[in-house]
């Protein structure tokens, strides 16, 4: 594979973006704050003789106030390549979104510069992206490391990338396009579905039956994108013995409780990148193994699915999302 220039040199902006001192940071506790910075930051290199009179992505992130996301971009080498020839697209949080963090990513950004560097990266993708070139389920590779956003389109609402409205398209610069998003692309994705799984030990019991009944490889596809709904491990003290029954007798491919057991696993398994915005109160899913599941929504927030209730939704993935679910859906076991 020939490597061209640009992909060199995106190589070695990642590193420098990851290396970087934690005292380059230092200031992104403020953004935090109640008395956040409202002005607009200056920046000494926007009339570089390099670029003289252009309208670069840095000036543009200006004009639409993303201020915090802005401070960051500039306080990394990011500051300097988003003014180079690009192109580039970038999804650009607003302050709001960066304020309504959760506590626990507020707490891991501040204290893990490699963290705030690779979120950062993940919101830019190499190419400039407008709104005419999004396509529903389009996988769009970002600069960490390739990992995808994925846009989903809707005939009733603005397009989202991941679990985030895009409530500005289109803002282009003479070296790529900002969109403003209305939320912060975090956390970014570990890997693919079934490294969700491996990384998170509240899945842990969830992730040793995909393994017995031999599916892990369809939760690794890159090219089938799929939403999993995943039981937590105390799911499974609610689990019946019969049921429990068949999903330990998997030693057998040919047995049929094997097959049941696949069965049971696939209806957690649904084909599609469904982040919890696009999905509506009352609305049903098909899911792998051929069983509807239905979709309960309210506050704008996924709530259940199916019989069991969501405890953490829109989980990224490179290759989906994944969902946190209190119960294990073996519907077959009410009779």
């Amino acid at each position: 594979m020939i490597v061209s220039k640009t992909q060199f040199e995106l190589l070695a902006l990642f590193l420098t973006v990851c290396q970087c001192q934690s005292n380059v940071f230092s200031d992104f506790g403020s953004t935090f704050a109640k008395k956040r910075v409202q002005e607009t930051v200056s920046d000494p290199s926007a009339t570089s003789v390099s670029h003289p009179r252009r309208t670069t992505i840095i000036d543009v992130l200006k004009e639409l106030r993303a201020t915090t996301f802005l401070q960051l971009i500039q306080q990394t080498q990011l500051g300097s390549a988003l003014q180079g020839s690009g192109p580039y697209t970038v999804f650009a949080p607003t302050d709001d979104a960066i304020d309504k963090l959760p506590k626990w990513a507020q707490r891991k950004l501040l204290a893990d510069s490699e963290t705030l560097a690779q979120m950062l990266v993940y919101h830019i993708t190499v190419d400039k992206i407008t709104s005419k070139d999004m396509k529903n389920e389009l996988r769009i590779p970002t600069l960490l490391h390739g990992k995808p956003v994925t846009i989903r389109l809707y005939a009733d609402r603005k397009p989202t990338v991941n679990h985030v409205t895009i409530t500005v398209p289109d803002a282009i610069a003479s070296n790529g396009v900002v969109h403003v998003i209305g939320d912060t692309l975090f956390p970014v994705p570990v890997g693919n579905v079934f490294d969700v799984l491996e990384n998170c030990t509240s899945f842990s019991k969830f992730r040793d039956y995909i393994l017995k009944a031999g599916l892990d490889t369809e939760l690794k596809n890159p090219s089938n994108p799929i939403t999993l709904f995943a039981p937590t491990n105390d799911a499974f003290d609610l689990m019946s013995a019969r049921v429990k029954g068949i999903l330990e007798n998997t030693n057998s491919a040919n047995s049929t409780d094997f097959k049941s057991a696949q069965a049971m696993l696939l209806q957690h398994v649904v084909l599609g990148t469904y982040f919890s915005p696009s999905l509506k109160d009352g609305q049903e899913l098909t899911t792998a193994s051929e069983r509807e599941l239905l979709i309960g929504v309210r506050n704008d927030r996924l709530r259940e699915v199916g019989l069991g209730r969501v405890l953490r939704s829109d989980i990224p993935a490179t290759n989906g999302v994944v969902h946190g679910i209190d119960r294990f859906l073996a519907y077959d076991d009410i009779c």
